[in-house]
């Protein structure tokens, strides 16, 4: 799995988690195909969750769209469209 964006903050925290919040064409794409873009995304490794609260576009094999905010949960490969 890849995350890329304009920039990074890489917090760390006890027992080797950490918290990292990325912004500008941010960009996630997962082995197993999907892809997601959005321009702010904080994703903490403890939970395995990220969450975008701007737009967000998303695309998987045949299926894509847009959302306003996501949560993507990579522990359980789903993600949630808020709006």
């Amino acid at each position: 799995d890849k995350i890329t964006a304009g920039k990074a903050v890489y917090v760390p925290e006890p027992e080797k988690k950490f918290k990292a919040y990325f912004a500008g064409s941010v960009q996630i794409d997962t082995r197993d195909g999907l892809q997601v873009k959005t321009e702010n995304l904080t994703y903490d490794h403890g939970s395995e969750i990220a969450k975008a609260e701007e737009a967000v576009v998303f695309e998987r094999g045949a299926v894509s769209g847009s959302a306003v905010g996501a949560t993507v949960n990579a522990g359980a490969k789903r993600i949630e469209l808020l709006s």
